[in-house]
């Protein structure tokens, strides 16, 4: 028996040289792997309406590159439908392993669909079968009509049908994949992949492989004796090959050949199913741009919108996106808008610090409106710069705009309020009046929606694009925010304090609707108010205490060490996950329980599993959590203590989807 030649394919099959002069191109999608890998890749996305929708978003992404980049080509799009049915009267075990589709995410696969029809995109589907047999299928009959295919994947069984005029294209990782690439990947060519799968198996599909057969073996298994038929026709040689233990791999192929020829029927992707390539119905026709505009804005995607360069509607709630303007830069001025908004019933308001901490940064500007007419000021008061224009002080200011925010009779409206009510508190001013806080309010509406900024939010409920948060363009300019140029605070506060009232306008009827008034009235707004109290009073802590106890733990971890290096008869680092697993592993011969990317993992469920076994994984189960106790909680804290002798962390309302409080810098919890 001759082997086969090894290294880089035969010249005549270069996947960069292919065989025919056809312009004729086809693409077809794998629509239902990439759905999947949008849904775990992505965050939680949802719909105005509150449905999730990054899995038919990040299709979209793909699909409107997929189509800007070819636009010559057939295009088509090809997904699941009762995939397991086929399969599973060969193994009533394939798949069972996965668990069960999310509902969010299969509530998504029409909107796909939906989206496919608006781009008058074909949807291919043969029910009992995998999209990877539809691909297959398809492009068989293409290839035979003279038409060169990319299939647009990720999936490693679909490398069994690249040839000289089919190729695979994996957006993500920007990489083509013909023939030399499946041999440089798997080391066998796409024509053996099938023998090479049904070797190895597949554990995500629970195809079992055969014991002692890794990726190297099936390949060196392959090339000597070619398919799954000429192995087990020489399966006296095998003991033969230069392979480790290559007697055990004969006697487990003889074992498992009932095994090997099921696993080939599964891994075997499907040509003749009921489906067929027309150029016609393939052909790429223009798509109704208000068909497509109308269904992106009750999705929520207003940005690919505007990428599309699609017409949008006037905003449901503002024709004005910005509202009406002024900037404060004299008294006089500063007491016209103090008595006009004197006179109205609810005012919104904006404050602009030097920095983000809201308990020392001073404000460079104020931001006040008028909800009704959508009328905004801006009072400069900090920026500095070479050619600012000449401001109020920060006290004439205050003594002028403290009657507006202590009257009770005017509404408050603003965003994340917490902060401003710390601010104002150091400004000698007490807030009074009814509150309302946008991002209260929308977390309330939408406690797993993870975006919940103003660009976002006026993005995809208005219709709007924002500029860009001057706060969050701070961070990474050289520049502090006091070098702002005042006409660009103007502009983007004006902006800001729109559509943060413009949005209040539309979350406040629904939290009504949704019987959600009682608790963001009673309990939601109320309790801003008490937590900025908490912030500024802070937590005591006893420096004193806290550092007798680090050095007592810091004794009995010392004693620890010992004890475990005493069990062990050597030393080693307890702070070594590598070390500890030499002395469990090698040195005491305890069972590995669970392998990860650096070796036999010893973490705490693997170390509980050890206890009864040995001594020692339970003294450095111990020991991890005094160390734990004294490295992130006795040690740092005295170090976080302000001159009041208190911590000063900050409190999260709207972070945890649960309803939680949460904390940070530091975490008290």
């Amino acid at each position: 028996m001759e082997p086969k030649a090894h290294g880089r394919l035969p010249r005549g099959l270069l996947f960069y040289e292919m065989n025919n002069s056809s312009n004729k191109r086809l693409l077809l999608i794998d629509g239902s792997s990439y759905v999947f890998r949008a849904y775990y890749a992505i965050p939680t996305l949802t719909t105005p309406q509150g449905r999730p929708i990054q899995a038919a978003y990040g299709f979209t992404l793909m699909l409107l590159r997929t189509m800007r980049e070819n636009p010559d080509c057939l295009l088509a799009v090809a997904l699941d439908k009762d995939s397991r049915a086929y399969r599973q009267t060969i193994d009533p075990d394939y798949k069972t392993n996965r668990p069960p589709t999310p509902a969010a995410l299969v509530e998504q696969f029409p909107v796909v669909k939906q989206i496919l029809d608006a781009f008058n995109i074909p949807t291919i589907e043969s029910a009992g079968y995998e999209a990877d047999d539809v691909i297959a299928t398809l492009a068989q009959q293409a290839v035979a009509q003279g038409y060169r295919v990319t299939v647009i994947t990720s999936d490693k069984d679909l490398m069994q049908i690249v040839n000289n005029q089919v190729e695979l294209f994996d957006p993500m990782k920007e990489r083509r994949i013909g023939p030399q690439e499946v041999f440089d990947k798997l080391g066998v060519s796409p024509d053996h992949v099938i023998d090479y799968l049904a070797l190895v198996g597949d554990e995500v599909d629970n195809i079992p492989g055969v014991p002692k057969i890794g990726p190297k073996t099936a390949a060196t298994l392959i090339e000597a004796m070619g398919d799954i038929d000429g192995i087990y026709a020489h399966l006296g040689e095998v003991a033969g090959l230069r392979l480790r233990n290559s007697r055990a791999i004969a006697d487990q192929l003889a074992l498992c050949r009932i095994q090997v020829k099921r696993a080939l029927l599964l891994v075997r992707l499907q040509t003749d199913l009921p489906v067929a390539f027309d150029e016609a119905v393939f052909a790429r026709v223009p798509f109704d741009r208000e068909r497509v505009r109308a269904l992106f804005q009750s999705l929520g995607f207003n940005k690919l919108i505007a990428d599309l360069s699609l017409e949008l509607p006037p905003s449901p709630v503002s024709d004005k996106a910005a509202g009406v303007s002024k900037l404060i830069l004299n008294e006089l001025q500063l007491a016209e808008m103090v008595r006009d908004l004197s006179s109205v019933e609810t005012m919104s308001f904006q404050l602009l610090l030097s920095g983000h901490d809201a308990r020392h940064d001073a404000p460079i500007g104020f931001g006040f409106g008028d909800v009704a007419t959508l009328r905004h000021w801006y009072v400069p008061v900090g920026h500095r710069y070479l050619g600012a224009p000449r401001q109020l002080s920060e006290q004439v200011v205050i003594d002028h705009v403290r009657p507006l925010f202590e009257n009770a009779a005017i509404g408050k409206w603003g965003h994340q309020l917490k902060g401003a009510l710390l601010c104002l508190e150091r400004l000698g001013i007490e807030l009074k009046g009814p509150l309302n806080d946008m991002d209260l309010a929308i977390y309330l509406l939408d406690g797993e929606r993870r975006d919940r900024s103003l660009v976002s939010l006026a993005r995809e409920r208005l219709c709007r694009a924002l500029p860009p948060d001057v706060r969050q363009e701070s961070r990474f300019r050289k520049d502090p925010i006091t070098a702002l140029p005042v006409a660009a605070a103007t502009e983007w506060i004006c902006a800001y304090m729109t559509a943060n009232t413009d949005l209040l306008k539309l979350f406040l009827p629904e939290i009504e609707s949704l019987g959600l008034d009682t608790l963001y009235r009673d309990l939601e707004l109320p309790l801003v108010e008490i937590l900025a109290d908490m912030e500024r009073t802070g937590v005591l802590i006893e420096t004193g205490a806290l550092n007798r106890l680090s050095a007592s733990l810091a004794t009995s971890l010392a004693q620890f060490e010992q004890s475990a290096i005493e069990m062990a008869g050597e030393p080693f680092n307890l702070n070594s996950s590598q070390q500890i697993a030499h002395i469990l592993f090698e040195k005491f011969k305890l069972p590995v329980q669970r392998r990860g990317p650096r070796g036999p993992s010893v973490d705490q469920e693997v170390l509980e599993k050890l206890s009864p076994m040995h001594p020692l994984p339970a003294l450095i189960i111990e020991y991890r959590a005094l160390s734990k106790i004294k490295s992130t909680y006795l040690d740092p804290l005295p170090e976080l203590v302000e001159r009041d002798r208190r911590i000063h962390t900050t409190f999260h309302q709207t972070v945890a989807a649960t309803g939680r409080l949460s904390s940070s810098a530091p975490n008290l919890q």
